[in-house]
């Protein structure tokens, strides 16, 4: 009865040490995969401690990129009344009085900051090499957020109760596409 007992007691402790072993095996790996992600930045000098947040073109960048974000917000806000044939100040000023119209351009301006953040997010993770690297080095959270910004974003603009939080309007398919292809403008400038 001894050896039974001694041989479950042996066999749980085994069981136990090979799941620790599966688990440092995993842990080692992870731990390889980071250090290759940052390869690239440990190839870098050290910032000087003493060195601005805005050094190194980091002011540059800022007013750059908040520039082309602002434009392709601008260009998507008008673009609903530019579909609908308004073109000049007078028109564009009137499509924009009705109250469905204003909340459509609205709704388009949101959307188009938001995907424009969120793809800035992927061309700012690494101003030296190109964004499809994120998702290469199975930067899994980064991928979470993405996806998630995107999810929520079509949520609160399509979802009826979400919306109505929001002071959204639906939009139709050629307004996401405009909208979609304006909010790329950052990444394309990475």
């Amino acid at each position: 009865v001894s050896a039974i007992e001694e041989y479950k007691q042996v066999s749980e402790r085994y069981e136990f040490l090979l799941h620790q072993k599966d688990d440092l095996l995993r842990a080692r790996d992870m731990l390889l995969d980071i250090i290759k992600q940052m390869d690239d930045v440990m190839k870098e000098k050290p910032r000087d401690p003493n060195e601005g947040i805005f050094a190194r073109g980091g002011l540059f960048n800022t007013i750059l990129y908040g520039a082309i974000i602002t434009l392709a917000v601008l260009l998507s806000y008008f673009s609903s009344a530019w579909m609908s044939g308004a073109f000049t100040y007078s028109e564009i000023s009137n499509y924009l009085s009705n109250s469905d119209n204003l909340h459509l351009a609205q709704t388009m301006a949101f959307t188009t900051l938001a995907f424009a953040e969120l793809f800035h997010m992927l061309g700012v993770s690494n101003l030296k090499r190109s964004f499809i690297n994120v998702f290469k080095n199975k930067n899994l959270m980064m991928l979470i957020a993405f996806i998630s910004g995107i999810v929520l974003q079509i949520l609160v603009i399509q979802v009826g109760p979400v919306s109505a939080i929001f002071n959204t309007r639906p939009l139709d398919g050629i307004h996401w596409l405009v909208a979609g292809l304006l909010s790329v403008i950052p990444l394309i400038a990475h």
